[in-house]
């Protein structure tokens, strides 16, 4: 998933319970981890 600020979007997803898989701190602030209802993993990336 691409996204332009990835500290915000990580916020967002942290205020809707996502799982906090790697975060964006432990990814050099370049990516970061999180992963669906069901297990699946999703990376979140900036532009």
């Amino acid at each position: 998933m691409e996204c332009e600020d990835l500290e915000e979007f990580w916020g967002t997803l942290m205020t809707r319970e996502a799982e906090e898989y790697r975060d964006p701190e432990s990814c050099d602030y370049n990516y970061a981890f999180t992963k669906t209802f069901d297990g699946h993993e999703v990376e979140v990336v900036t532009e």
